[in-house]
């Protein structure tokens, strides 16, 4: 069955399904100052905390246990569904957010392809609707989610275009819901890189942390942050186990607490939508490979990503 049809990966973006745009993901539009802040930010204080913790209360999980990713995920966001795989063995070896095993040694591998056509080239797990499964994110909530990602030797990591791997993306319906995502986590240009955009409409967003990636290793991340639409609230902390150690205390696996909005605000009153001009726009999380479509992806290997041990906790 082709996935395409039950996409939630933009409902209400009105023009043609292929467009180009100036900068989704990656570091094109930024200016060079705004670049610098984003290095100093990076090279912030490292955390001395273990990446899994025991006081946080778990609200959701996906270790890829189950081999349809539906029950969680809400939607396969993927030109066919084949290209969403489940595999027994390999997955990320860490326990979960909250300290516990996994119980299981799958992971779940997304695979885009030239030409895929989904609201641009990508193939992603994540129902993008506020209502929805994966739609965690709200106004004054601090919430921590963990994932694990493995770039496998097809992976695009050299790329100079945009590149996502993860989004904290506002939830339709919303008249802001469209643009780029509030938060999100991309790889590319040899990095791991963490973006944040201005709760406006925009379709142009800033990084705000980076580091250095590999193929071939799981990379365990932690996100922490206080959710709001607010500059002067929200912040994001990211937290990464680089070397496969189980922590995150190493030089430059923790950086600082960055204050930056983490939601978007609604621009107009819609009755259908039920938000009004200015209230908050609910974010929903999405994981996979969603890039520019001038980066290479030849059939029939295409380009993919390996996803496991996904959590959302409260602290």
């Amino acid at each position: 069955m082709d996935a395409g049809a039950n996409s939630s990966a933009d409902q209400r973006t009105p023009g043609p399904k292929r467009r180009r745009r100036t900068r989704a993901w990656g570091l094109l539009a930024i200016a060079p100052a705004a670049v610098a802040v984003a290095a100093a930010l990076g090279a912030g204080g490292d955390s001395d905390e273990a990446l899994p913790d025991s006081s946080q209360r778990l609200l959701a999980s996906d270790t890829a246990g189950m081999a349809d990713p539906l029950p969680f995920w809400g939607a396969l966001d993927c030109a066919e569904r084949s290209r969403h795989r489940r595999i027994a063995t390999g997955g990320d070896p860490a326990p979960a957010g909250d300290g516990s095993p996994q119980g299981d040694a799958a992971f779940r591998r997304l695979t885009a392809v030239d030409g895929d056509d989904l609201w641009g080239e990508r193939c992603e797990l994540g129902l993008n609707n506020a209502g929805g499964p994966v739609s965690f994110y709200r106004e004054g909530e601090r919430l921590v989610t963990y994932a694990s990602f493995r770039l496998p030797h097809d992976f695009p990591l050299g790329a100079k275009n945009w590149q996502g791997v993860l989004q904290m993306k506002q939830a339709q319906p919303a008249d802001n819901g469209g643009g780029t995502p509030v938060i999100s986590l991309g790889a590319y240009q040899g990095q791991w890189l963490l973006f944040a955009s201005d709760p406006g409409p925009t379709i142009v967003d800033r990084v705000v942390w980076r580091a250095p990636a590999e193929k071939g290793a799981w990379t365990r991340f932690r996100i922490e942050a206080l959710y709001s639409q607010d500059p002067g609230q929200g912040w994001v902390e990211v937290r990464v186990d680089l070397d496969g150690d189980g922590d995150s205390d190493d030089e430059g696996e923790g950086g600082p607490r960055i204050a930056v909005a983490t939601l978007k605000r609604e621009t107009a009153g819609d009755p259908g939508d039920g938000l009004e001009r200015g209230d908050p726009v609910p974010s929903h999380l999405r994981v996979g490979i969603y890039h520019d479509e001038r980066i290479a992806c030849p059939a029939p290997a295409g380009c993919s990503v390996d996803v496991d041990n996904v959590q959302v906790l409260r602290p």
